[in-house]
């Protein structure tokens, strides 16, 4: 049984790596499209600030 869920952990942890990758990649295109396009709504900005903050970005939008 042991063995089983750490094999079930070291499964998540890649994906999570993947994902969180995924996310930066999505955050980072969204803050720049932002600064190219002024329509976009104000609220992605704060959710990207408070989910991943990228350190170039994070402290001028806090």
């Amino acid at each position: 049984m042991n063995s089983s869920v750490q094999a079930g952990r070291a499964n998540i942890v890649p994906k999570a790596v993947k994902y969180l990758n995924t996310a930066r990649m999505i955050f980072k295109y969204v803050i720049e499209a932002h600064a190219k396009i002024p329509d976009v709504p104000v609220k992605i900005k704060r959710r990207v600030v408070r989910l991943t903050p990228p350190p170039e970005y994070g402290p001028s939008l806090k």
